[in-house]
């Protein structure tokens, strides 16, 4: 349960949005684990969802005070009427998948999807997403990684999914052309989920999800950025250092270019690999290098410092040699004193 309260809070599912028959999303996940707990019985998923969210639908029965007094026998067939209609799954009010997103029901929600896989085609993102996170859940982040992406056909057209993954600013004004936001939805919405598998440490897919993100994303795209740096960074979490340059010196943004130079250069050096580190090209990075470096060797202590030796083979290797005896002249001068 804590686990699946923290994935809405990823895709922001909080308090602040509520289920269209009232209740937070958390509220909705704590009801229906306590009434699991307190069953006597096992319960089933259409049980779980009436006696916790859906019981709400009694709400739409009354209109005034003495309508609580009715006979069973005159409420019966309308309340059976608008239960159906909330679990059918083209009812307008996506409530039931609310809550299966909510109350955490992972085998259950594989079960429903696979009910619904042979004939149904109303919903069938939200269907995807919700079968993408179950699996996740599951320990099966490849299948998961799948159906996520099959789910992206839905960000602008499936009510569901576009309700519960972005919030009404990252949605926009009506008037925006389709075609720019659908395009803008979906770099948010690999955003999003690439965040659900950092949660599980799934660093291989949240690699896979950036590169496909990266297909679909124009140059000019703000979250480009965004999406070259998460590239940058988990390629070098896995020690994929080719990889990682490449996705460093393809990132548009200046200074977040130099941000991950100096996180690439760093973490080289803690992992012993000098001469990989000294073989690359660094094109129109080479003045960033040398201050990353330099500043590097001043700031730590000399007597575990190879900063300095390593700056000056640095230099004899690009036959920059005035630099290389400048370098080996100030450390001289800081052993001197």
């Amino acid at each position: 349960l804590e686990q699946g309260l923290r994935q809405m809070a990823v895709l922001k599912i909080s308090d602040n949005k509520k289920h269209a028959l009232g209740g937070s999303a958390e509220a909705s996940a704590h009801q229906a684990a306590q009434i699991a707990r307190t069953s006597s019985r096992p319960l089933t998923l259409s049980e779980l969802f009436l006696r916790g969210p859906g019981s709400k639908a009694r709400s739409l029965l009354t209109t005034n005070e003495s309508d609580h007094c009715s006979p069973w026998y005159t409420v019966l067939t309308p309340l059976v009427n608008i239960s159906a209609q909330l679990l059918w799954p083209r009812c307008a009010v996506p409530a039931f998948q609310q809550f299966l997103l909510a109350a955490c029901q992972h085998m259950q929600i594989q079960e429903y999807v696979r009910l619904l896989s042979t004939w149904c085609d109303y919903y069938c993102h939200s269907r995807q997403f919700l079968l993408g996170s179950a699996l996740l859940n599951m320990a099966e982040p490849e299948k998961a990684c799948d159906w996520m992406i099959q789910a992206v056909g839905g960000v602008v057209s499936d009510r569901f999914l576009s309700s519960q993954i972005f919030s009404r600013q990252e949605l926009g004004d009506e008037e925006e052309n389709v075609d720019a936001l659908t395009k803008r939805l979906t770099i948010l919405y690999f955003l999003k989920v690439i965040q659900l598998f950092e949660q599980f440490g799934y660093y291989d897919y949240v690699i896979d999800l950036a590169e496909t993100a990266m297909g679909v994303c124009d140059e000019a795209d703000p979250d480009r950025t965004t999406l070259c740096y998460i590239l940058f960074s988990y390629h070098l979490k896995l020690g994929h250092n080719d990889e990682a340059y490449d996705a460093m010196v393809a990132n548009p943004d200046k200074s977040r270019r130099k941000d991950s130079l100096r996180q690439f250069i760093v973490t080289l050096f803690d992992r012993k690999q000098l001469k990989k580190l000294a073989n690359y090209p660094y094109i129109n990075m080479f003045e960033d290098v040398e201050l990353i470096i330099e500043s590097r060797a001043r700031s730590v202590d000399l007597t575990v410092n190879n900063y300095y030796d390593f700056l000056y083979s640095f230099h004899v290797m690009k036959e920059n040699y005035r630099k290389a005896a400048h370098v080996m002249y100030e450390c001289g001068m800081r052993l001197g004193t």
